[in-house]
């Protein structure tokens, strides 16, 4: 299911092509899941948690949106699509009752991103890198910046080998974001990037130090440094030239007025939504734009068209789901108060857990210049974080001394 609505297995396998994979997936999961007769005892119901109910109140405002809709039947189709996100966001919590199942579908989902940004360096001939049957520029270098993080993660807990994999696959997925040449996905890597480095508690802390050093950051700061001019030198000289548009932003035309740009769109969206507090209806933006003098053109931000569609409290609702999941994580990610002598703590959920904090940063980044309100990634993101906290964890093992 993460393979196929994240990593778009389409790409690998081109047979597969045409065929609404993402629903059948959801569907075989579902039935497989029902067949068990996988009734999770002990396991709270998502709807128990904070998240959960988050999650519903605004999957029910969307649903009641088609009372309100101004375009009913494009507001149906999208109920469609967002009934399998939901289905999915449900199965992805359910899954996640323990932590080796969570790590094990965090580690999927990273995987499949990293086969994404071989898959963009492999094939890049020149331009903008991009995954022709799955993403364009913009929504590749955005999956690759949310995903990051957890690669990062991977190489952190892992030993040998693997750790030498997962950390090759961080600096494939940094490659590939400065190929799609995307301008939105580089402000959100930066801040991934920065919040990776100056974070201590997205790493293992040296023995007998709760935190890593100063001098750590300062060294893996220089690091990237380095990396980042070198990856500088040998990018096309295409790409360079759209990054240093950069230096000239007041001579974008998306910052300009009178050019349909993106400050045009969002000044139009957010007259729109003052105006209909209540919102359009799910799915109606393009045609809320087209109303109110635009082309029709996509909102190229998440939250001005989560609040064009389902109004202020969708909005309100959306932002949330960022607050509930930073709480949950961080209470996740700090370390235990009192260790007790010869136990071996759960690093590794903690790392994630904090891992996981940079992620929903790079997402919000990101996600404001792209369209992204509803997808696949966010929600299922969202599902395994509401499960981290309660997710239960083997019990610890004791160390034995001799004496």
């Amino acid at each position: 299911m993460i393979w196929v609505g994240i990593g778009r297995v389409t790409e690998f396998i081109p047979l597969l092509r045409g065929l609404p994979l993402g629903k059948i997936a959801v569907v075989l999961a579902l039935t497989a899941y029902w067949a068990r007769g996988s009734r999770r005892s002990g396991f709270p119901p998502l709807l128990s948690t904070p998240l959960g109910r988050n999650a519903a109140l605004l999957a029910a405002i969307g649903l009641v949106s088609i009372t309100f809709s101004i375009w009913r039947s494009q507001t149906l189709h999208e109920i469609g699509e967002c009934t399998a996100i939901a289905a999915e966001f449900w199965l992805v919590y359910t899954a996640s009752s323990t932590w080796r199942n969570a790590r094990l579908l965090l580690g999927h989902v990273a995987a499949a991103s990293g086969a994404l940004a071989l898959t963009a360096a492999a094939q890049y001939t020149g331009g903008r890198a991009e995954v022709h049957s799955g993403y364009d520029t913009n929504d590749l270098a955005y999956v690759l910046v949310v995903v990051l993080p957890l690669a990062y993660a991977g190489a952190v807990t892992a030993k040998g080998w693997n750790r030498l994999l997962w950390a090759s696959l961080c600096g494939a997925f940094v490659i590939a974001v400065l190929l799609t040449a995307s301008r939105g996905g580089v402000v959100g890597l930066v801040v991934v990037v920065l919040g990776l480095v100056f974070s201590a508690d997205t790493r293992l802390a040296p023995a007998g130090k709760p935190r890593a050093s100063r001098r750590t950051a300062l060294i893996a700061l220089l690091c990237l440094i380095v990396f980042c001019t070198l990856c500088w030198r040998i990018l096309p000289a295409e790409t360079r030239g759209r990054m240093q548009t950069f230096a000239h932003l007041d001579t974008d035309y998306n910052m300009q007025r009178g050019h349909d740009s993106r400050l045009d769109i969002w000044i139009r969206s957010a007259s729109s939504l003052v105006k209909r507090p209540i919102g359009f209806g799910l799915g109606t933006f393009q045609a809320v734009d087209g109303m109110t003098g635009g082309q029709y053109r996509a909102p190229h931000n998440s939250e001005v068209q989560i609040g064009v569609e389902l109004g202020f409290l969708g909005l309100w609702l959306y932002l949330r789901m960022y607050l509930l999941s930073w709480r949950v994580l961080r209470r996740v990610s700090l370390p235990p108060a009192t260790v007790t002598a010869g136990v071996e703590t759960d690093d590794q959920k903690r790392i994630f857990a904090a891992n996981l904090r940079i992620s929903l940063l790079g997402n919000f980044t990101a996600g404001f210049f792209l369209s992204q309100a509803y997808s696949n990634l966010i929600w299922i993101l969202f599902a395994l974080i509401a499960a981290m906290a309660l997710a239960q964890t083997p019990a610890p093992r004791v160390i034995e001394r001799r004496a």
